[in-house]
């Protein structure tokens, strides 16, 4: 790699860094409450308050307010929400509060035998192939269609 594609790709780089961190802040309620968008209060969601709340998270994903989302734009929205979900799962794995993921800490949360005990639908304590493609469905299911790993 040149000098020049390294210096583009790091300007490139910290760009996106800066506008996902923005976006993030922005965009801190990804998936909003019914009492954000009940913005009056009254207990009931209409259909202004659910196109208002379209409407300022298309403002927020729009972040140079050209009115349109750019390809760019739409990147920083999944990154921002990869970023969020990274955070809370790290969260979730480092049990000791030190910053770091073990093995062991990683381990404990991903214990083989109560994953086959969650699908193994014989009680066999292994799992067929039937019982995995039965327990692939549902994750696909469970992750908006898409496949599973």
């Amino acid at each position: 790699m040149n000098r020049l594609t390294a210096l583009a790709l790091i300007g490139l780089a910290t760009t996106a860094a800066g506008a996902t961190a923005a976006l993030a802040e922005a965009r801190s309620d990804h998936r909003p409450g019914f009492e954000r968008i009940d913005s009056d209060g009254d207990g009931q969601i209409t259909g202004a308050e659910l196109a208002a709340t379209g409407a300022a998270r298309f403002a927020a994903t729009d972040a140079d307010g050209d009115g349109r989302i750019s390809l760019e734009e739409m990147q920083a929205l999944a990154q921002s929400g990869a970023m969020a979900r990274a955070g809370r799962m790290f969260a979730r794995l480092d049990t000791d509060g030190d910053g770091g993921v073990t093995a062991e800490e990683l381990a404990a949360r991903h214990d083989p035998s109560r994953r086959i005990a969650r699908f193994d639908a014989d009680g066999s304590g292994t799992l067929s192939r039937a019982e995995f493609e039965t327990a692939r469905e549902r994750m696909r299911q469970r992750h908006g269609g898409r496949k599973a790993p």
